[in-house]
């Protein structure tokens, strides 16, 4: 009986009208799971770069917890009225006397917001989220907070600083500094930035409020120890990036890989068609793939100061392989070192800190700033902070040409090319000037 069904098959197949389009549909599907297998071909799989299970959980106690306060400062927080917003900028760069009712309104309505806003600015550690929970859903979900709550203090700290309350005024500031450290803690690249930007913001008050004549030299020396003992709050580059990596990899998944074909030429495709497109260009393994090279590669040397890595090794044919096959993101290397960019920014500005402190405090003791940036070590500082953009020199100082009285301080920038402290930074060309204005300076 199986004899004569398996000669009544073998019949069949042997008839052109059958055997032809079966072996042209074996054809398409070997050519089809070829071309797959040719997509995926020389981009090896390392596995993950560092232990993902370890270090996607943290444990940190909710009295250590800076987020338990800063969500019941976002849950109270009220919003800003167009007008205030009109004048808050204003008043951030000018000072208080700016301020529009309405903006001074907004800061009366929030003084209990701020006030859990600064509890949680005096904890050692700050957990949003695990690690290994965050997706592109919640990854941005604190930012606008953040951004509001310390332009709140930095307002509250212009209006005491009017009212000559100056000692009080600096623990304002030294709140904005202490969460600009927090928002970068066990967070993503856009958290880190969101506190490179709160940390940008508190130079430029901080610039006012220490050429304030009423700020004398021991307030001064308090907040330079305090400024430099929170900057080494900053969470190592290589911790963001492991953060940034578990995140790419969660937003890999079956559930977000639509995200990743808006506005994606490669996959033009009608919608139908687009599981059976990811399916043969082997998405998103090959995207997975080559990320874990470049992760891998840039955790062996994010770490190390600019002026001592060594040249950068010429890019891996794997790694470069995968970039040219893959459906997605293509500018990883460019965010990677963009990124590296803004890290080096943020030190640049926070050695123009320092430094305008110490200049400050040399101007209330001696009367006038120093000849050379040397007459601020040991009497200031232990030692000079380097451009991280240099060699390992140390920031550039100067007479201010257009204001004998006054001095610059800057770095050469991310071009590299030092331009006197004469060309303002701009599209990463030009330098990072900090000027210094004497005490009684307006």
């Amino acid at each position: 009986m199986w004899e004569r069904l398996l000669h009544r098959i073998l019949r069949w197949l042997a008839k052109p009208l059958v055997w032809v389009p079966l072996l042209i549909c074996l054809l398409l599907l070997g050519g089809a799971l070829g071309f797959r297998a040719s997509r995926i071909a020389g981009i090896p799989d390392v596995g993950d770069p560092f232990d993902v299970e370890v270090f996607g959980t943290v444990v940190v106690a909710d009295a250590d917890n800076a987020y338990v306060h800063y969500r019941t400062a976002f849950s109270k927080l009220t919003p800003i009225s167009r007008s205030a917003w009109d004048s808050r900028d204003l008043v951030l760069e000018q000072g208080w006397s700016a301020a529009n009712d309405d903006l001074r309104k907004w800061l009366e309505d929030n003084a209990n917001a701020l006030e859990h806003f600064r509890r949680g600015s005096e904890c050692p550690d700050s957990l949003r989220i695990q690690p290994k929970e965050i997706d592109i859903n919640n990854a941005a979900a604190a930012l606008g907070e953040h951004r509001e709550m310390t332009r709140l203090a930095l307002l509250n700290a212009a209006r005491l600083t009017k009212a000559g309350q100056v000692d009080d005024a600096w623990l304002w500031q030294r709140c904005v500094l202490r969460n600009s450290r927090h928002q970068g803690m066990h967070g993503t690249y856009l958290d880190r930035l969101g506190g490179r930007a709160a940390h940008s913001i508190c130079l430029t008050a901080l610039q006012n409020w220490a050429k304030d004549p009423r700020v004398e030299a021991g307030l001064l020396r308090h907040a330079l120890a305090d400024v430099i003992s929170i900057f080494e709050m900053t969470p190592p580059a290589s911790e963001t990036l492991k953060v940034e990596y578990l995140f790419m990899m969660r937003s890999l998944n079956s559930s977000t890989v639509e995200l990743f074909q808006l506005n994606n030429p490669k996959l033009d495709v009608p919608a139908a068609l687009r599981g059976l497109t990811l399916f043969l260009y082997c998405e998103p393994e090959v995207n997975r793939r080559t990320t874990r090279l470049l992760v891998a590669d840039q955790l062996a040397r994010v770490d190390i100061p600019r002026h001592l890595r060594p040249p950068p090794p010429p890019q891996s044919p794997a790694i470069e392989r995968g970039l040219r096959k893959t459906l997605f993101d293509e500018s990883l290397p460019d965010t990677f070192a963009s990124m590296d960019s803004a890290m080096f920014l943020e030190q640049a500005r926070q050695a123009g800190m320092v430094l305008l402190l110490a200049l400050q405090c040399h101007y209330r003791e001696h009367g006038a700033f120093p000849e050379s940036l040397d007459r601020l070590v040991d009497d200031y500082l232990d030692a000079l902070p380097i451009d991280p953009f240099g060699k390992g020199e140390p920031m550039r100082y100067r007479r201010d040409p257009a204001d004998e009285r006054s001095v610059i301080v800057w770095s050469i920038g991310p071009d590299e090319a030092d331009d006197g402290g004469l060309k303002e930074l701009s599209n990463e060309l030009g330098d990072l000037i900090y000027k210094v204005e004497p005490p009684s300076a307006k």
